[in-house]
């Protein structure tokens, strides 16, 4: 249960008008606008806190509307294929095992608040991709292996069963819990290299494993859930064959599988995280993996309609933003104030879509007319006519020789008399000094080039200075705002990427030699940062696919200097980037993981403006009383951040109150963790005794860098402290 609150905190803003901005140096905030993850997913629905938590990268929750990110004290290391589930008689969410670079064999538990790593003394094999579901009925988290050993787990000891049946070997596999027949299920999964594919199910009644019906085509990496209304099992997506992802929905109700028409279902992926959604009575569906390479990143609920007679997939727009891509254009539209991004790719698809980022949310255009599909376009904002240009790019294979521009909401074709080769992989830059655009380099239809050319508005001019850095591509580029130079560095030459530095004065190219330079690369990010009045350059790879960079340099016009800080964006080549003049940031979007091979969805900003926090401290009092926790971060404009209540009362009503001061007072044996209250927010708990407010911080950045102190008390007879329970305290900065 959750009870949306509007007054109180939006009155906030009248009390804290006069926070002024922290004063720090600047750093990188990682702005999340979509649960992500790499496949195989798991999740599980946490019933008493009426959400469905993933980890992946970190904890993510659905709450029916959007995925927010969880920020906790203690956190499990980044991985993909962790299993998932919730016991329901502890009320805590069981992970174990998983992968990136190593596999892991860890089991940690999640309460709603933070994670905890259990240690056993005997464990399951460490891995990731194995099942795992909650038996409600002998209260155990029950495991499945590849070589389908079978483990449970009573919160503080994993014991490996011994039944006199078991499925073959196999991986892949899926596994649920079916409440009405009290039984696990699993079906099918593949042999280790993926030349038979398993069509089988088997069921397990807590003391052995019996061969069921057979079901679907063989598959593998498939997503199956129980869905409680309808009382079956659900099993979504899966791989066919190798690399063959189907898209097909199938119940079973114990006796036979059926296979469930739709005229809308999702896309055909494999390993998707599926999750039953016991408060809203749907079944949800997120990310999977589409071919070898890529993943898509949308979420589908699927409800029981017209009187449970059929079903219909529906996808949810959660936060609506741009999907993990890589290679595409990036600018800063300062007369309007918001950055301007088109097409990239995930590795499937090139995109032809427009999205604008106004440094709260994001927002997709469609206007009438637009580019073609493409990656790795040219791209940067004239000032002096109001408008986004971008040239070239790639296009199905084919290099584009095209020029468009971008305002008001409208792409527009230009057809000069004079334009550039077709190219794709070039950088451009606006020239502020001389109010021009600056075109260099890329890769052409038969070599990398060379060449300079100049934008100004109406045409294109080549210019012939007496000596230009060498042909290259995938190489990046930024205008000084300062020195009024154009600053290049790197990029594709022969061999690994470049390591020169290059400066453009609007008439002839100048190397500069530096005493630090980094190492030489391709496929970077370059932008000018405001807040620091220097050039700044991420990430890229060395050339030869081997080494991705996750380094933050500066260029000051004489030297370049590494910025060491945490947290840093993850390594990554072909990210877009490009400065807020408005906001004095720089933004970081997208790009290619090559540990991963796959493109990223979180975005960057490097800024001078606080980074967002909630941080509890203190205790609850006596032992025993509510704890607060932030639902996602204070941001201006949040409208997704909350507080949670947990390990209150059952169907009880408590209030939170909000100070703009900490304290420490004793009070009744405990301890008065906010100074006076300047507002109040009511919460009611559900049968769990678990509630939610969720609200919102007012759109104000003079908010930034202020600080707001919560704590909640409920009202109990029995309670030692006069027959009032306090919470920990709460302290939330709002940033960025």
């Amino acid at each position: 249960m959750s009870l949306r609150v509007h007054h109180s905190v939006h009155t906030l803003a009248a009390t804290l008008l006069a926070a002024t901005l922290s004063a720090q140096s600047p750093t990188w905030i990682r702005k999340d606008v979509r649960g992500d993850g790499g496949g195989p997913n798991a999740g599980a629905f946490d019933a008493a806190r009426e959400r469905l938590v993933m980890f992946w990268d970190g904890t993510w929750e659905w709450d029916g509307v959007a995925w927010t990110r969880r920020i906790s004290a203690t956190e499990p290391p980044p991985r993909g294929g962790a299993m998932l589930a919730y016991d329901a008689a502890r009320r805590v969410v069981v992970m174990f095992g998983g992968g990136f670079l190593q596999p892991f064999g860890d089991t940690w538990e999640w309460d709603g608040v933070d994670w905890v790593n259990r240690t056993a003394a005997t464990s399951p094999p460490a891995g990731g991709g194995y099942g795992m579901t909650y038996d409600p009925v002998r209260q155990r988290t029950l495991l499945v292996t590849y070589t389908s050993a079978t483990w449970e787990w009573d919160g503080a000891t994993w014991t490996q069963r011994a039944p006199a049946s078991s499925p073959p070997p196999r991986g892949g596999f899926a596994l649920a819990w079916d409440e009405g027949r009290q039984r696990a299920v699993l079906f099918g999964g593949s042999d280790a290299f993926q030349t038979v594919f398993f069509a089988d199910t088997w069921e397990w009644d807590g003391n052995n494993w019996s061969a069921g019906p057979a079901g679907p085509s063989g598959r593998t990496f498939c997503g199956m859930a129980y869905d409680s209304q309808r009382g079956r099992i659900v099993l979504q997506g899966g791989m066919a064959g190798p690399f063959q992802a189907t898209s097909e929905t199938w119940e079973y109700d114990g006796l036979q599988w059926t296979l469930q028409p739709g005229a809308q279902q999702p896309p055909a992926v494999w390993a998707p995280l599926l999750a039953y959604d016991r408060a809203r009575q749907e079944m949800v569906m997120f990310r999977g993996q589409r071919s070898s390479l890529g993943f898509f990143a949308e979420t589908w609920v699927r409800r029981c309609a017209n009187g449970c007679s059929g079903t219909t997939w529906t996808r949810r727009l959660d936060e609506t933003s741009p999907l993990g891509v890589f290679g595409a254009g990036l600018a800063f539209d300062r007369a309007r104030g918001h950055f301007v991004l088109f097409g990239g790719s995930d590795v499937n698809t090139e995109y032809d879509e427009t999205w604008t980022w106004n440094g709260l949310r994001w927002s997709l255009q469609t206007p009438a007319v637009h580019p073609s599909a493409r990656v790795y376009p040219a791209m940067s904002f004239d000032a002096a006519r109001g408008e986004t240009v971008m040239f070239g790019g790639t296009t199905l294979g084919a290099f584009d020789a095209e020029t468009w521009t971008w305002s008001n909401g409208q792409w527009a074709q230009r057809t000069p008399a004079v334009a550039p080769p077709a190219r794709t992989a070039a950088a451009m830059v606006y020239d502020d000094a001389r109010a021009e655009t600056v075109l260099f380099g890329g890769i052409g239809s038969n070599a990398r080039l060379d060449d300079t050319w100049i934008w100004d508005g109406t045409t294109w001019a080549q210019r012939t200075p007496p000596q230009s850095p060498p042909a290259r591509g995938i190489h990046a580029m930024a205008f000084d705002a300062v020195r009024s130079r154009t600053v290049l560095f790197g990029g594709a030459g022969i061999g690994l990427g470049r390591s020169d530095t290059w400066e453009w004065d609007g008439a002839a190219w100048l190397q500069r030699i530096a005493a630090t330079t980094p190492p030489g690369r391709i496929a970077h990010a370059m932008a000018f940062d405001p807040a620091t009045s220097r050039v700044l350059m991420f990430g890229g790879e060395d050339g030869s696919g081997i080494a991705t960079y996750g380094d933050t340099w500066a260029w000051n016009g004489v030297d370049w200097q590494a910025i060491t800080m945490a947290p840093q964006p993850q390594a990554r080549s072909d990210a877009a980037m490009a400065t807020d003049t408005g906001r004095g940031q720089v933004m970081l979007f997208g790009g290619f993981d090559w540990g991963l091979l796959a493109p990223l969805d979180p975005m960057w900003l490097f800024t001078g403006r606080p980074a967002a926090t909630a941080t509890a401290y203190g205790s609850p009092c006596p032992p025993g009383s509510p704890t607060l926790a932030a639902y996602g971060v204070p941001t201006p404009s949040c409208e997704r951040f909350g507080i949670d209540v947990t390990g209150a009362g059952v169907n009880a009503v408590g209030i939170v109150g909000v100070a703009v001061t900490p304290a420490s007072v004793p009070v009744l044996g405990c301890t008065l963790h906010i100074g006076p209250p300047i507002g109040y927010l009511l919460v009611a708990t559900n049968g769990d005794g678990f509630g939610a407010v969720t609200t919102g911080v007012p759109s104000d950045p003079v908010l930034l860098g202020a600080a707001l102190y919560a704590q909640g008390f409920a009202l109990d007879p029995t309670a030692s402290s006069g027959g009032v329970r306090f919470s920990n305290g709460l302290r939330l900065l709002v940033g960025e």
